[in-house]
């Protein structure tokens, strides 16, 4: 055996002996989780009941035996947060009530056009306990510009007031929200303005199932199709996948809307992975003397159908 490779192979098990971090991270009203115990690259990741948040999110085990917390210069009491929904910045052609600097969970939130304004979206919208309001963004159109007012979402500051054939709009976010969707759109030919509405939401937001089901299953849709394996195929299909009837497809997604997952959790989720996705008896540090390519290895781990179809071919 490569004296390099046994290196490798102990160097995580030393480490992980010598260093650890201390367990004072308990978090008030909350529960925690770790990704690999007290040890060096563990990831501690808090969670509250529905209808608050933790802060700070998570902590990482760093190699000098000290926990590190993202954005943070020193280490701080984890608490739970109760959710705030954002308040609107302005409200074009109309009021709204009330008006506070963030609204608590089961909070409403009224609008009213003033006249010679027609309401387009929820009049009345309701803040959730995912930090996010139901309904759709109040608009108080008059109904003269080539594109329909395309509106001001919760939370956003926009630039432009234009709406004819090729005007441009832009949007930001106030304080500390994260601005989902497009930040320009094009108010296009056909009178639909270009992308999708930029919706603002707090960091620690996340999207219910019921929100996203629709959206995700509309996109596979067109993704994806059955087929009969003797049918000939008359047009080119580009990125369509095409299964046949008796046969499946698993399909693994990571969503990240909130942009909460970063590079480092990517690369800890794909680590993670990748240990899991092998035989408790069989360990990577022995798969390069069995002359079997570890990607390899996974990828018929997960696509067992796929990787005998592409041996056949």
């Amino acid at each position: 055996m490569d004296p390099l490779m046994v290196l490798l192979c102990l160097l995580p098990l030393y480490q992980a002996a010598v260093l650890s971090c201390p367990q004072n991270v308990n978090i008030s009203g909350g529960t925690f989780t770790l990704s690999h115990g007290w040890a060096a690259g563990s990831l501690l990741t808090y969670s509250c009941p529905q209808g608050y948040y933790p802060s700070p999110a998570s902590r990482l085990c760093k190699s000098s035996g000290q926990w590190q917390t993202p954005r943070a210069t020193r280490l701080t009491k984890a608490v739970c947060k109760p959710v705030r929904c954002p308040a609107p910045v302005s409200f074009e052609n109309g009021v709204y009530t009330p008006r506070l600097g963030a609204h608590p969970v089961g909070s409403n939130l009224s609008f009213e056009c003033e006249d010679g304004f027609a309401l387009r979206g929820s009049p009345v919208r309701q803040c959730r306990l995912n930090g996010m309001w139901d309904g759709e963004t109040a608009v108080c159109d008059s109904g003269a510009g080539h594109c329909p007012n395309p509106g001001i979402s919760v939370g956003a500051v926009r630039t432009g007031s234009r709406f004819g054939l090729g005007d441009k709009v832009s949007y930001r976010c106030s304080s500390n929200l994260v601005l989902t969707g497009s930040a320009e759109r094009e108010c296009q030919e056909n009178g639909v303005w270009s992308g999708t509405e930029p919706i603002c939401r707090q960091p620690y937001s996340y999207d219910f199932p019921e929100d996203v089901a629709p959206a995700l299953g509309t996109s596979l849709s067109h993704l994806l199709g059955a087929t009969n394996p003797t049918q000939q195929k008359k047009e080119n299909l580009g990125r369509r996948i095409q299964i046949q009837r008796s046969g499946h497809l698993n399909l693994y997604l990571l969503l990240d809307a909130s942009q909460s997952v970063s590079q480092d959790d990517f690369h800890i989720f794909k680590e993670t992975y990748m240990w899991r996705s092998l035989p408790a008896s069989l360990s990577p540090c022995l798969l390069p003397f069995l002359g079997v390519p570890f990607t390899a290895y996974l990828l018929q781990e997960v696509f067992p159908d796929y990787t005998h179809a592409m041996q056949e071919s």
